[in-house]
Order: structure tokens, then sequence, then C-alpha cells
């Protein structure tokens, strides 16, 4: 999609976070000029996303989607949850417009307050889902869970009873409801009982283990979790992880953990000398890393995924189903087709009330970003090297028409800068990382990402990649 950029990130991005490449280019770039017109567009074209992120329909049943819904922070009451349910119904209606959303749903993917939801809301909202979808029978169901909610055990019974097999617990600011329903903002964890404001960081720490044991108890079948580092004072040791950090780790392992994402917001070289024992520790436990962050058990399914090729960046995530669309439900939630990520706006539009398969429905505002040719070729070599950690250039060549060597000369020099560092080896038609650079794979990818400190959209028309590379290689 050509024009209607916007002319600097928005002020949630973070410069130093690292960054994950669920999507290429990142939501920091996605435009409000994405409207309906070029969702059709994109829904009338869509392809089966599989492999390293280009369509090639190996591995996907036809025409198979996955759902990625988003819960904002409720006001207490039915009417908070009736009108988020209302909402829900208005954006299946509206994306069910295009015959590929209609598909069987192989994908199910939650994320957002669900602690604000309860379990009697997800009860209902699980039920809408299956009154307008049809499931595969073997669709996955996974849910990103804030840790505090997951001390409800009603609501964790309520989730594996209905059919989530994965859950991941992220620790982190509880966002709350702000008055009036449907918000965001930030509510403090003396809102929730039984949680004081300044609770001791070990205390923590010993809740979120015993959550682990306790959803594997609730019958899901894999429990993963967020383990944030490089933010309390470390040893005495220059770049050894602090003694609380290592205790969690080992006891999320001891738990069975059966996915780990090592999560920090700042990579100075401290942060990441500590990255790389905690890396370490990881693979001495029996670990295998899947990305930039993610490390899951030898047994888990996204692990033979990786080992044949069929690991999938989407924009919640890994995943090992490929799936022609992903489309989004709830504010902020964000869908995907083969050539394009939109996602949708928190406050609906004002507007007109439409008609939609002869109900009223009120259409989500959009934002996003169609792929071109450049855009495309590129987030094929990014998450192919973000989760198989190597480039085949011949097949690169093959799926686009191109000449990697011509197309990628900058990039090919910057490579054998790293090549000399240690980070990669550059032999026959592969681009292949070692262990050294794995842990450095965001600045790995980097260096094929041409918006990467990039800020103005009048650059984006003329700007050369060997004028934005040399910054990917310092240590920030």
């Amino acid at each position: 999609m050509k024009g209607g950029t916007s002319d600097a990130r928005p002020g949630d991005a973070d410069p130093h976070a690292l960054r994950r490449y669920a999507t290429y280019p990142e939501r920091g770039w996605f435009v409000d000029a994405f409207d309906e017109a070029a969702l059709a567009a994109c829904y009338a074209s869509a392809l089966p996303v599989s492999g390293a992120g280009w369509g090639d329909g190996a591995g996907t049943a036809p025409a198979h989607i996955a759902l990625s819904v988003a819960i904002p922070a409720l006001a207490p009451g039915n009417a908070a949850y009736l009108a988020f349910a209302r909402r829900i119904d208005d954006d299946i209606a509206f994306h069910r417009q295009w015959d590929p959303a209609r598909s069987d749903v192989a994908e199910l993917h939650w994320s957002g307050e669900l602690g604000l939801l309860g379990a009697s809301g997800a009860a209902r909202l699980v039920a809408l889902l299956r009154q307008r979808f049809a499931f595969a029978r073997d669709a996955h169901w996974s849910v990103s869970l804030d840790w505090r909610a997951a001390q409800d055990e009603t609501l964790l019974d309520t989730l594996a009873l209905n059919g989530f097999a994965h859950l991941e617990l992220c620790v982190g600011a509880v966002p709350t409801a702000r008055p009036g329903g449907i918000a965001g903002g930030m509510r403090s964890s003396t809102e929730f009982p039984g949680v004081g404001e300044q609770e001791p960081m070990d205390a923590d720490r010993r809740r979120l283990t015993e959550l682990v044991a306790r959803a594997r108890a609730h019958g899901f079948a894999s429990v993963g979790a967020v383990l944030e580092y490089g933010t309390e004072p470390r040893g005495p040791v220059p770049g050894a992880p602090s003694p609380g950090t290592l205790h969690m780790l080992d006891a999320l392992i001891a738990e069975g953990a059966t996915r780990l994402r090592l999560q920090t917001r700042c990579m100075c070289a401290d942060v990441l000398a500590e990255r790389v024992v905690l890396v370490e520790r990881l693979h001495a436990s029996g670990y295998v890393q899947l990305g930039i962050d993610d490390h899951a058990r030898r047994d888990d399914p996204l692990v033979s995924a990786q080992r044949f090729g069929r690991l999938v960046c989407k924009p919640f995530g890994l995943s090992s189903r490929a799936t022609h669309a992903v489309v989004p439900l709830g504010p902020g939630a964000i869908g995907a087709t083969a050539d394009a990520y939109f996602q949708h706006l928190e406050a609906l539009p004002s507007g007109p009330v439409r008609s939609i398969a002869g109900r009223k429905v009120r259409a989500p505002g959009l934002r996003g970003w169609r792929l071109s040719a450049d855009d495309a070729i590129r987030r094929t070599v990014i998450q192919s090297l973000a989760t198989n950690f190597f480039i085949d250039r011949q097949a690169i060549e093959l799926a686009h028409n191109i000449e990697f060597s011509d197309y990628f000369a900058n990039e090919i020099r910057v490579l054998r800068r790293c090549a000399n560092a240690g980070l990669l080896s550059l032999e026959d038609n592969f681009v292949e990382t070692t262990d050294a650079g794995r842990v450095r794979l965001d600045n790995l990818c980097g260096v094929f990402d041409r918006y990467r400190h990039v800020r103005h959209a009048w650059l984006r028309s003329w700007v050369g990649t060997a004028r934005v590379l040399e910054p990917l290689l310092a240590v920030r």
C-alpha cells in the first residue's frame, strides 16, 4: 500500500525493546490509510501462510483460519460484558463479509484482561464463538493470562474445560477499566483481593511457580511463562544474572514449564551477558530455542514444527499451524493475511450503523500495512532467520524470483562482518547463525529490516539500506 504513512512511531514504541518480528513491518508502522477496501483486497487474495513466511500451502487444510481475540479491561457488571460481547459480534459480522473469514477455525488465541472478564464471561464468550464459527476437530486453543488472574481457580477450570490447551502466564502491570465500560488505563495491585501494593519480589516468584504447577493440575497440556530479566540489581560478577532471576528460572524448570520466554527492555552489554547465562541454563535443562526469545522443551509440538521448517510467525506469537488468515476480534486485535497486517482501533469510530448480513453492525476502525514485494521478501528472510536460524538463499531466490547476492548486496557486506565476529557462517547457499549469534538474533534480523531506525515517511522512498545498517551491530 502506497502513501498515507505516519511520520513517527507511536508513543508506546520502545526503541530499546527487543524486537520479536512476529510481524514485519511491526505494528509501529501500521497506517490509518489502510481501510476497508484494502482489507477486502487482502482477503480476496488470501493465500495460506506457512513455513518461514511465504505462502506455499503445505501442511494446511484448505481455507482454515486463526482467530485472535483481544479482551479489553472491563468495568464490573453485566452491562460492560454485554457491550464487549456486542463489539465481538459486530467484529465477527464485519470480517465474515469475506469468504476466508467464514472458514473453519484451526487456531484460537486469547489475550488481554481475562481476569476482569471472569469465569462466567469467558464461558459466554466461548459459547458465542462456537455459535458463530465451525472449529476444526484438532483446533489449537491458547491463552495468555496475567499471573494474578491465574490465581482464580474457577477461571482456570473454565478455560481448561472449554478446550484451551496452552496457557502462558504473563507478569506485568494490570490494566483497569476507566469509568463507563471498555477502556484502557492502569489498575493498581491493591484492587485485586489478596494482592498487596508492594509485595516482595520473592513472593511474586513463589506464586508464579505455584501457578505453573496448579495450571498443569487443571488439565492444560502445556503451560508457559514469561521470565523478565535485567531489571534487578545483579551480583558482584559483571554480566551475571541476579540470584533471584536464576532462582526463578530454576523453579520454573523444576515445575515443568513447557515454554519459557526471556523478556527484557534493556540491551546493554551487561544484560546481553546475563541473557547468555540464562540461555545456557535453559539448554542444559533440555530446552530448545525457537526464536529470538522463545524456548520450549524438546517434546513440545513447536520444536517438531521447527525441525521440519513449519514454524510460523503470527501476530500473537509462534505457531505450528498454517492458516489462510488471522482474523482479529476485539479492540486492538491484530490480524493478518499473506500480504498484509491489520489492527482494530481501540475505540469504535463515529459513524452510522451499517447493515451487514441482515443485522446492524458498527464496523471497527482499522489501521494496517499492505506488504510490498520488498516487504514480502524481507519478511521471508527475517522470519526464516528468527525461527529456523538459517537462510536458504536458493529457496528465497526460487520463491521470490530474485538473485539473492544482488538484491541483498549491502546486507551481505554486513553479514561478512558478523561472520568475522563469530555470529554466523556463510557457506554455499546458506546463512546460518552460530550459538553466539542466536543470542543476538534481534540484531541479525535487523540487518534485513529496512524500517528499523527510519523514523520519517519521506525517507522510506529513497533511503538506502547501507545508511541504516551500521548502528545495528553495536550493542545498545
